[in-house]
């Protein structure tokens, strides 16, 4: 039917009831929908929302899709339940979401307190009108708390009985034809039933599409008589219903019951009782016996209840009840009713609380209202803070509202399955319409002009026919087709050995779904019925093929596997005695084992055995050399099995061992011998001298350390027992072979300033006495650290304990000496007489210390070299500047006064001779006698003809005056010129010697190193700990001042000032102190532990597990960031560092990092023995803080495009300027990601949404037709209909949120938002920022538009949505050791203030604060409309500490230990100098650690250390003690 030709112009009006009294609370104004600002809510919030209940409040962000897949149910379940057609919902509402279960114990229900009728109708899926008329309710609002209500029908039926009498029972079904304007809702309370049951007895597979004409069963009406044959008594049967529910079966509906399985198939007509179908009507009768005769009656049909009369007025004596008054208005476009509901409180009594709905929503306020598309009594209450309540009952006639055209009823389509008058199976079809029938379209697409017609069918489906009448209306209507049988028998396989015969027993049985015999073919080809047995007397696979009448056939495989057979050649297993090495002969023991028996073995020596048939036969055979022996079983059925063993463990022969002197020509303080040993069968040890034993892998070595000369034995033995010995001779110990060696490193290699120290170690076979220095000074120690302040050669003497020494010598060229000198200037003249041609003036400029840069001459010109010249044609003063390579600038004036001009001679008229005189200068001075203190000259000038022009004093200085002063600060000439208005200038020389000199004398300096001393808690033996106590002083001596002690070095690197210090040790060693003096000074003591006994140390743990790292978020909601990451890391024996994404390495167990973007982010932990573990985390929820101003792209394809395909493949892609957030699938589910594959397997159209990063949301719908099921699409020729529900009703200075919903029945194409963009959903949430009339344009599937507008007047002004801009810069972006400084600006005019990373809270625009810490620094900035900015600032360029120097001990040997050094600075390292000495130099500036393994093998004190690139230097010294000697 066209809706075009129906729709009629209704004006909205309110209709006015009257006035009921209740009770309630004022909680303000309710708008129909409270909606919220819409974000999609996942399956799992929504299915623990609604956990064990069966119903579910809706919520914003819900979707009909999702709600139905967190409760495990389809979306036209939830639709059916209630009564929904259409997927779009309201916040608040009530859904039932679960299945009723259906135990005996429902059939009857106790009032609660607080229930009503409808709401208890509502849960058990029932109507009001069934309960009035099962339980003789006549007012819906009047029930009672402990009420027992009947959930089922029953009436009484006498079963046929020869003790009882007779009965007889006629059971019809009741018909309804479906009239224009009916629903299914309004059929099944009419006629008091479910719409559940007339689903299932009419077969509806859309309780939402019916059509007038259809004719449906609504009930079942029994008629019973019965004549008791006993006065006293009376059977009753009681006769209800049940609807199949998903997950039931008969068996468990029968025990509920109290009857069998076979009754209730009996009863509903069930052929197989194990196949039942969700929805289908099971008919429950139950026999009960009443003390009651009854008469022989014929009970009448029920009558409809009459309308619950409204409550009376309670009298004046009663408190007073709520007031509740209600009005309806119809909404044309919607086809719908509001009902709008008032409460008020009577005078003097409680506040209205809430109002209960018909479906048992509770909703509050004093005003609400409710929504309906379905005509029907609807009962409301109101309820005040006292609990007292009111109610009224609201009767909705929307037929009446809206009358269908009587002129063009729809057209009436019969379809009946049924026989030709040639007996085959066919569809019937008959048409009927008012204007006439024009055409039948068949399933197969043929039209018939016919009305009525048989279509013929062979096979079943689902078959779709459509009739148009001749005003072009077309009405299609279906049906589903399952007589034909085409399913396979099916079947069941048993079998059964049988021992005694050795074979198989095969029973096969078969059932068919028509309950047809079924031929079964066996394998040898013979057939049988329904059952058969076949005898298998082999193994292998038997084929059983099974046939039912209609031909379709089915194949049983059978695998039979269970016949016995011997065919297995016997086992054998051969065990030698021993497989260590040995010297001794090897007795190899051999099993053989045979189900069958064994008969014979043989040996490797050809020996045949007889073994009389035993299943386990055992023997054995002694073998004396090396090699590979044979062993053979043969069973009693002759099957054999030969199996060899190799034999290698025999060895008789004595190991090689070797035992070297390898360093006996270099070495003189003790012996090293390297040992080493082989042998063909293995070594089991080496004891060595000392008594200690050795183990070794063949071929391997060690060294054995001797330090007194004598005979040393060692004794090899293998792992057979045969032994070896060696002995060597040692007699070169403590001889002097050697001078000592000496090695130099400078503390700095690049140009410096200095002081540059000269690291010095000497070493000696022997041992070292002393080292000479440059100065003369002595040192009795092994090393020194000599500083220097100026470039030379420096030579160092080293002197062992046998007297030998050795002499190095160190240049220094690197330190720079600062050059604070001017340069000179000197100059010529080309010549010095009179004369009218140009002068050249050649200047020449030198400086003996960095060189001469640059010459400035008179006109500006600047020449690169020490040589220069212009020329002038004028007298004058011209000034050259001369500057220096170290920036030394000096200027000097040059004084030309030879060149003449012309004379003309002028006649009479003639004027004055040019004024050629020069000035004439006077000076005098302000005393007369010597003194000390500075003298100053005073300079008077004349010139009598043009004037005095300017006054040159003796440092340069031009003055334009007659007169000017100058100090001299010592003796000496001073020169002073004095040039007229005509360029004459006049020079002259001032004797200065009136100055005193002072006696100058030389202050001494402190140029020797401070004096050490150490005292130690314990000077004897101990456990430890021993305390060092370090004094230090610095005195005068030798002509050296004491500038006093600056700090104490500890071993550790600890730097304390003062002069003194202590520190604690716990190991034998050698612990280097330094001692530096106020001038830079510094001196070395070595502090030698040597009186520690160690404990008896537990076994050495190896550490090899990794260690245990987790990543957590400080947040995983949606954010514009920054996001916190906690690493927190675990170890067995200790974490070392956690190395963060930016490769910075914190020394602790738990860290933090921020990130401001998406993306993975890794970490490593190491642990103390540098097991690491790598631990990665992806971040994907930080948001752009951006205005987006695009929706996500939604594009989609259809894997699967033949037509008539059980189901079909599809993907969609999304993509977005600023990336995709997340997709909602057709079934409400959210997944992460820009794409997602799906399956369907019924026609329709799909709805996919996307949201991108800043949440605007996109929506594409998706339409299948080519499954095989699939009904022909009808044509949509009604525009989509636009529903608006706003977040709010007040006014307010904030955004609008407001639901936007579009219905429409082919699917909405594109939507077109006021900001111009475009959508493809139909629910999304639209905000508004100001007061206006905006338009929505919406386009659906066949081209229908609707453009409509929106009124907008809720909003107080202009709301500002975006955040204040923010920039900053930093003082400094290199490595530095100072505070860097952070420059914000925030360029906003509605800024409001902002808060520093310290919390303070700033009004001004442009502010500072300094950074001391690496990290990052937040910045919130806030504008006067509440946005707020937020601004992460990184600073990680500060060198907060000197650089971390660890050396760890990783691994060890008997001959050697290994160290992991590692080195660790927050900028970046300059450089690492090696226990050997030798120095890693940095590649990059920018390095931050240095980490490297290194292996010792002799014993001693060695240190680490460390500069970075702002000369902090970190020394670390460790003991290599654990050695053998």
């Amino acid at each position: 039917m066209n809706m075009r030709k129906i729709m009629k112009k209704v004006k909205s009006q309110w209709v006015v009831a009257g006035l009921i009294v209740g009770m309630g609370v004022s909680m303000g104004v309710v708008t129909p929908v409270e909606a919220q600002a819409w974000t999609a809510r996942s399956v799992s919030q929504i299915s623990n929302d609604i956990g064990s209940s069966s119903q579910y409040v809706v919520k914003s962000g819900d979707t009909l899709f999702s709600i139905a897949k967190a409760a495990g149910v389809s979306v036209s379940q939830i639709q059916s339940w209630n009564y929904l057609n259409t997927t779009t919902l309201s916040v608040g509402k009530i859904l039932r979401v679960k299945e009723f279960a259906a135990p005996a114990s429902t059939n009857e229900y106790t009032v609660q307190s607080g229930d009503t009728l409808s709401g208890i109708a509502y849960a058990k899926g029932l109507s009001v009108a069934q309960l009035q008329t099962w339980n003789n309710i006549p007012n819906a609002n009047i029930i009672r708390i402990g009420q027992i209500l009947k959930l089922q029908a029953s009436s009484t039926v006498t079963p046929p009985s020869s003790n009882t009498g007779t009965e007889t029972v006629t059971v019809t079904d009741k018909k309804y034809t479906v009239s224009s304007g009916d629903t299914l809702w309004k059929i099944a309370n009419d006629n008091n039933v479910t719409v559940n049951q007339i689903v299932a007895w009419n077969n509806i597979s859309n309780p939402n599409l019916i059509t007038p004409g259809m004719v449906f069963k609504v009930g079942e009406t029994k008629t019973t008589v019965t004549v008791p044959s006993a006065p006293n008594t009376e059977t009753k049967i009681e006769t209800s219903t049940y609807v199949v529910q998903k997950g039931n079966t008969l068996n468990q509906i029968a025990e509920w019951n109290g009857v069998t399985a076979d009754q209730l198939a009996e009863w509903s007509g069930i052929q197989n009782k194990n196949l039942i179908q969700p929805g289908q009507v099971i008919t429950i009768h139950k026999t009960v016996v009443v003390e009651k005769p009854v008469e022989p009656t014929v009970p009448e049909t029920p009558e409809t209840p009459e309308t619950p009369e409204t409550p009376e007025t309670p009298n004046e004596s009663e408190a007073a009840a709520p007031v509740l008054t209600y009005g309806v208005s119809f909404n044309e476009n919607k086809k719908e009713a509001t009902i709008r509901l008032n409460g008020s409180r009577a005078p003097g009594e409680s506040n209205i609380s809430h109002f209960i709905f018909p479906d048992g929503t509770k909703v509050y306020g004093t005003e609400v209202f409710y929504n309906t598309v379905v005509s029907g009594s609807y009962i409301f209450t109101v309820v005040n803070e006292a609990g007292k309540t009111a109610t009224q009952t609201v009767v909705i006639d929307l037929e009446a509202a809206y009358p269908a055209p009587v002129e063009n009823e729809a057209s009436v389509l019969t379809l009946t399955e049924t026989k030709t008058p040639n007996g085959k199976t066919a569809l019937q079809f008959v048409a009927t319409d008012a204007q006439g029938v024009a055409s039948v379209t068949l399933p197969d697409r043929t039209k018939s002009t016919e009305s009525k017609g048989y279509y013929e069918i062979t096979s079943n489906g689902t078959y779709h026919f459509s009739v148009t009448d001749k005003t072009g209306e077309i009405v299609t209507k279906s049906i589903t087709v399952s007589s034909f049988d085409e399913e396979a028998p099916s079947y069941t396989v048993k079998q059964a050995y049988n021992e005694a015969e050795n074979t198989v027993s095969i029973t096969i049985e078969t059932a068919d779904n028509k309950a047809g015999d079924v031929a079964i073919k066996l394998p040898n080809g013979v057939i049988v019925a329904n059952t058969a047995e076949f005898v298998a007397v082999e193994n292998g696979t038997y084929a059983f093929v099974i046939t039912d009448k209609e031909g379709n056939q089915t194949t049983a495989t059978v695998n039979v596997k269970d016949v016995y057979k011997d065919e297995i050649a016997p086992e054998m297993t051969l065990t030698p005695s021993t497989t260590e090495a040995t010297n001794e002969a090897v007795t190899i023991t051999a099993i053989a084992t045979d189900d069958a028996g064994i008969a014979q073995v043989i040996n490797p020596e050809g020996t045949v055995i007889e073994a009389s048939g035993e299943e386990t036969y055992e023997f054995s055979f002694s073998v004396t050399e090396n090699g590979t022996y044979s062993f053979k079983a043969i069973d009693v059925n002759g099957f054999e099995t030969t199996k060899t063993i190799v034999v290698d463990n025999i060895d008789v022969s004595a190991p090689v061992l070797t035992v070297e002197d390898t360093l006996s020509e270099t070495n003189n303080q003790q012996a090293i011998l390297t040992v080493s040993a082989s042998d063909n069968a293995g070594l089991k040890s080496v004891v060595n001298p000392d008594g200690t034993t050795s183990t070794l892998a063949d071929g391997e070595s060690y060294e054995y350390i001797v330090n007194e000369n004598g005979t040393y034995k060692f004794v090899a033995e293998d792992a057979a027992g045969n032994i070896t010995e060696v002995s060597v001779v040692v007699d070169y110990i403590n001889v002097d072979l050697f001078a000592p060696s000496l090695d130099a490193t400078l503390s700095e290699n690049e140009e410096t300033e200095g002081p540059i120290n000269i690291n010095v170690v000497a070493t000696d076979d022997l041992a070292i006495s002393h080292i000479v220095l440059p100065d003369g000074t002595q040192v009795n120690n092994d090393s020194v650290v000599y500083s220097v302040t100026e470039n030379g050669t420096y030579a160092f003497t080293a002197y062992d304990t046998k007297g030998k020494s050795t002499t190095i010598t160190v240049t220094v060229d690197n330190i720079i000496v600062k050059d604070e000198t001017v340069p000179s200037l000197s100059y010529t003249y080309s010549r010095e007489t009179k004369g009218s041609e140009p002068v050249v003036i050649a200047v020449t400029a030198t400086d003996e210390q960095s060189g001469v840069y640059s010459i400035t001459l008179p006109d500006g010109t600047v020449v690169n070299a020490e040589t220069a010249e212009f020329t002038v044609n004028q007298n004058g003063t011209y000034t050259v500047e001369a500057k220096d390579n170290a920036g030394n600038v000096y200027s000097t004036y040059i004084y030309v006064d030879m060149i003449e001009a012309e004379v003309v001679d002028g006649g009479e008229d003639s004027e004055a001779q040019e004024d050629v005189t020069k000035p004439t200068i006077y000076y005098y001075m302000d005393r007369s006698e010597l003194s000390l203190d500075p003298l100053t000259v005073y300079i008077e000038t004349e010139d009598l003809e043009s004037g005095i022009e300017s006054i040159i004093l003796p440092d340069g200085t031009v003055v334009s005056a007659v007169s000017a002063s100058f100090t001299a600060v010592v003796n000496g000439n001073y020169v002073v010129k004095a040039i007229d208005k005509n360029g004459n200038m006049q020079e002259v020389t001032v004797a200065v010697t009136l100055i005193g000199e002072k006696e100058v004398v030389e202050a001494p300096i402190d140029f020797a190193a401070p004096e050490v001393f150490y005292a130690l808690s314990e000077e004897g033996t101990t456990t430890g700990p021993i305390t060092v106590t370090i004094t230090a002083q610095d005195i005068e001596s030798n002509g050296s001042l004491a500038s006093g002690v600056k700090s104490i070095t500890l071993p550790d690197g600890t730097v304390v000032e003062g002069d003194t210090a202590q520190f604690e040790v716990s190991e034998n060693g050698r612990y280097v102190v330094l001692v530096e003096d106020n001038v830079g000074n510094i001196a070395t003591e070595n502090v030698d532990i040597f009186g520690i006994i160690p404990e008896e140390e537990p076994p050495v743990y190896v550490d090899t597990q990794n260690p245990e790292v987790t990543l957590s978020l400080s947040t995983s909601e949606p954010t514009t960031g920054p996001i916190t990451v906690t690493v927190t890391a675990s170890d067995d024996v200790h974490v070392k560092s956690i190395t963060m994404p930016d490769s910075l390495a914190v020394d602790q167990d738990v860290a933090t990092f921020v990130v401001t973007e998406n993306g993975y982010y890794s970490v490593a932990v190491t642990d103390s023995s540098n097991n690491v573990t790598y631990a990665s985390i992806n971040i994907t929820n930080i948001m752009p803080n951006t205005v987006d101003t695009e929706l996500p792209a939604l594009s989609y394809e259809v894997l699967t495009k033949e037509m008539g395909v059980p189901s079909v493949d599809i993907v969609v892609r999304a993509t977005d300027d600023i990336g995709v957030g997340y997709i909602i699938t057709e079934k409400g589910e959210i997944i992460y990601g820009d794409e997602y594959r799906f399956t369907v397997d019924r026609n329709g159209v799909y709805t996919i949404q996307a949201s991108d990063s800043s949440g605007k949301m996109a929506s594409i719908d998706i339409e299948i037709y080519n499954i095989a099921t699939a009904p022909t699409p009808s044509v949509d020729t009604i525009a989509p209909i636009f529903t608006f529900i706003p977040t709010r009703n007040t006014i307010k200075a904030e955004p609008l949120a407001v639901d936007v919903h579009i219905l429409d029945e082919s699917g909405i194409a594109s939507v077109v938002t006021p900001d111009g963009a475009t959508s493809y959903g139909t629910n999304f949430t639209y905000t508004f920022y100001e007061n206006g009339t905006y338009i929505f344009k919406a386009t659906d599937k066949n081209g229908n538009e609707t453009v409509t507008t929106y009124e907008v007047n809720l909003i107080d002004g202009f709301v500002d949505k975006v955040g204040p801009k923010v920039t900053y810069t930093v003082s400094n972006e290199n490595p530095t050791t100072e505070a860097v400084t952070v420059y914000v600006s925030i360029p906003d005019n509605d800024f409001a203030y902002a808060i520093a990373p310290d919390g303070t809270k700033i009004t001004s625009k442009e502010f500072s604060f300094n950074v001391t810490t690496n990290g990052f620094k937040e910045v919130a900035a806030y504008d006067n409309s509440g946005n707020v900015t937020y601004l992460s600032i990184p600073t990680f360029n500060i060198d907060e500490r000197a650089p971390i120097v660890y050396a760890m001990e990783d691994s060890r040997t008997a001959n050697s230990v290994t160290y992991t050094l590692l080195a660790i600075d927050d900028v970046g390292l300059a450089s690492v100098t090696r226990p050997d000495g030798t120095i890693e130099t940095m590649s990059s500036n920018t390095s931050t650690d240095f980490t490297e393994m290194m292996t010792f093998t002799k014993n001693g004190t060695y240190t680490l250390t460390a500069s970075d690139n702002f000369g902090r230097v970190t020394t670390t010294t460790f003991v290599v003690d654990s050695l053998p000697q």
